[in-house]
């Protein structure tokens, strides 16, 4: 097989991104830029591409779910068995990655990340809808299965057993993760290919701001 892409190019061309536009505090950057994904309806604007990896640097990336962000940094529910999870005891440094190509905008960033107490996993678990609660009870994740209707049959196994249980507590082996970021990039594509890149990195407390070539 031999076959190349270059006929192919992507139509993203968004507004120009300044220094003296943008806020001084990172979080405070990336959480504008996905409140404007989520106003102008990009789809799946809190999904980011998660990237893990061993002490030996040995990496794996999947698709998460953000499902919240306060002044500690970005958070994310996964099962405490699965690889990623593995991979963060190994090596808590992990990077991640927004794509909104409906905005030409992509976010970068770095940081390290921690597994959370109890009661924050507790109140995030219960903010959770009744299929992602019961999916975190059935799923035996990153583990070979059989079949998918071993899978469809562990949960109307679980949904039976809960019935009409109006509170499900949360499974021990499922809860939440931090990401405290120490660097953010914010990407705006231009059809010219003059894109901006604009890089915040922490330093003491203090984000420092730099513009990176495209």
């Amino acid at each position: 097989m031999n076959k190349d892409y270059f006929d192919i190019e992507s139509e993203l061309d968004g507004e120009i991104l300044l220094e003296q536009e943008v806020t001084p505090d990172g979080v405070e950057q990336f959480q504008a830029w996905l409140d404007t994904a989520i106003r102008e309806g990009a789809k799946t604007p809190t999904s980011f591409v998660l990237s893990t990896s061993t002490f030996e640097g040995k990496s794996s990336s999947r698709v998460v779910n953000l499902r919240r962000i306060d002044e500690q940094g970005l958070y994310f529910l996964t099962f405490y068995e699965s690889r990623k999870c593995r991979q963060i005891l190994q090596n808590p440094y992990v990077s991640g990655l927004f794509y909104w190509p409906e905005l030409g905008r992509q976010v970068r960033f770095e940081g390290t990340v921690i597994r959370v107490d109890d009661e924050t996993n507790n109140k995030l678990f219960a903010r959770c809808n009744d299929t992602q609660q019961l999916a975190a009870w059935s799923f035996p994740q990153s583990q070979t299965v059989p079949t998918r209707k071993y899978l469809e049959t562990l949960m109307d196994d679980f949904r039976e057993d809960f019935g009409n249980t109006k509170k499900i507590a949360r499974p021990s082996n499922y809860g939440a993760y931090c990401i405290h970021p120490q660097m953010f990039e914010f990407w705006q594509a231009h059809n010219n290919l003059l894109h901006d890149r604009l890089q915040y990195t922490l330093f003491n407390g203090t984000w420092k701001i730099e513009r990176l070539a495209p």
